[in-house]
């Protein structure tokens, strides 16, 4: 059995063991099923998980375009789809890094270099986080400032905390791969010319509308199922609080998928704005759709590659 067949065994086991956990997961959900499965909020799951599925269909694009970028290789929107989404069943496997291993599947189907499709997903995830952090910080600049103040720390002791993870994490890397680091820094130029940045600009804007778009999804809960109204001024802390809860379940490791994490955030984040109770629920229901759009999601890339087949399949 070659390489290939290797990987897309071992990659086809690791989203069967997903499968299993995000299965467990749903069922130790503590959620109020009366609630949850009335005729109107089943209806409004169903729409709120299909929608999520499809954003999830399309995060791959800005992936592709680093793909692009660092190695020239210009690789089909039904290939990049159906690895990611595949690859991000693993994200609730323990360990919270298997969903990032995932993706260099790609480089064994279309003889890739495993550098160069890391070193993409590494500058994917990096602009995903900075884009979720710029904008929750904007939407509720002061917000986000005072809960710092409330439980006793500093922002700017968290962002030093991201940095010193994210930089603890490169220097593991480069001291296991001093050649790879090498080659990795000699990339970095390609990101100077003035394609590469209009291209990054672009992911960065496409980027922000999807993350815009998903907090709008998990607002749509409080409205819609939770049938709570949410005042208009009170909007912006609502999509802050989600992007930056997004933040906190992706850098905190060994969680996986976030979950936990992302919800007791959230909640606190939310505090002033809604009921601590009714933000809570918020969040686990809205775990429970997501988990849901990622099944989507993988559907979506799946009948994309009935359309047209990725190599190897």
């Amino acid at each position: 059995m070659n390489s290939k067949k290797i990987f897309k065994t071992l990659g086809n086991v690791a989203v069967v063991l997903s499968l299993a956990f995000v299965f467990k997961k749903l069922l130790d959900m503590d959620i109020d099923t009366n609630l949850l499965f009335r005729s109107d909020s089943l209806a409004h799951v169903a729409w709120i998980s299909f929608f999520y599925g499809l954003l999830m269909f399309v995060l791959c694009i800005p992936w592709k375009v680093f793909i692009k970028i660092v190695s020239g290789a210009n690789v089909p929107f039904t290939e990049a789809a159906w690895i990611l989404n595949k690859s991000n069943l693993m994200k609730y496997l323990p360990g919270n890094v298997f969903q990032f291993i995932g993706r260099n599947e790609l480089a064994i189907r279309l003889n890739l270099s495993h550098t160069d499709v890391a070193f993409a997903t590494i500058c994917d995830l990096g602009l995903l986080v900075t884009v979720n952090l710029v904008s929750s910080t904007l939407l509720n600049r002061q917000g986000i400032k005072d809960w710092f103040g409330r439980y006793g720390f500093s922002h700017a002791y968290f962002l030093l905390g991201i940095l010193a993870v994210v930089g603890t994490m490169i220097a593991l890397f480069a001291a296991k791969r001093k050649d790879t680091v090498r080659g990795l820094g000699a990339k970095l130029e390609i990101f100077l010319k003035k394609r590469s940045l209009n291209a990054i600009l672009a992911c960065s804007l496409y980027f922000t509308l999807l993350s815009l778009f998903v907090a709008a999804l998990f607002l749509s809960v409080f409205v819609q199922i939770l049938r709570i109204e949410i005042a208009y001024h009170a909007v912006p802390v609502v999509l802050s609080g989600y992007m930056f809860s997004w933040i906190a379940g992706f850098i905190v490791p060994g969680a996986p998928g976030g979950i936990g994490i992302r919800e007791a955030t959230l909640t606190l984040l939310l505090v002033d704005v809604v009921p601590l109770d009714s933000a809570l629920l918020a969040a686990v229901i809205f775990r429970f759709i997501s988990i849901i759009g990622d099944f989507w999601g993988l559907l979506f890339a799946w009948l994309g590659t009935l359309a047209l087949p990725p190599a190897g399949r």
